[in-house]
């Protein structure tokens, strides 16, 4: 069985966040329950990621997603 890739998405400014950037640590397609962090600047939040992560970019993503890292 293989393990599912790990993805940290940064939303801004979500309706249940306004003003804040979050985090939701997602387990390949299924998010975890928990908020993983928050803060009140994109570099305050990528500062409480991980080490070593990789910043990727997709075209179609949701205007409240700042970044995703994996």
């Amino acid at each position: 069985m293989s393990e599912a890739i790990v993805l940290y998405v940064v939303y801004n400014n979500t309706s249940d966040y306004p003003g804040k950037y979050v985090v939701r640590r997602w387990y390949g397609n299924i998010p975890e329950d928990e908020l993983f962090c928050e803060g009140d600047s994109l570099e305050e939040v990528i500062l409480k990621l991980p080490h070593g992560l990789l910043r990727v970019f997709a075209i179609d993503d949701d205007p409240c997603i700042e970044a995703v890292f994996l």
